[in-house]
């Protein structure tokens, strides 16, 4: 899934990655890029969480302590690492 990642040669201190689309495929770039030593502060995610409410009281966007309607929807990797890591969150 990542694999074209290895054909591109970068800086990591010196390059911001943005990632939208499904959380599995998320996780993978971060994992790819980590392994690049691009730092967390430099990654973004688009968090497509489905909004109903726009204002983070029914829960549906929720990651973790954050929702995403009322406090993203982009956020860094940093942020939402912990709760990247658990499937299903």
């Amino acid at each position: 899934m990542t694999q074209f990642f290895d054909r591109i040669d970068f800086d990591p201190t010196r390059c911001s990655v943005f990632i939208c689309g499904p959380e599995g495929m998320m996780r993978a770039v971060i994992k790819t890029m980590r392994q690049r030593e691009v730092p967390e502060e430099r990654i973004w995610l688009s968090m497509e969480r489905n909004m109903h409410c726009a204002i983070g009281s029914c829960g549906r966007c929720q990651l973790g302590p954050k929702f995403v309607c009322r406090d993203g929807p982009v956020f860094t990797c940093r942020e939402l690492a912990p709760y990247l890591s658990h499937r299903g969150v």
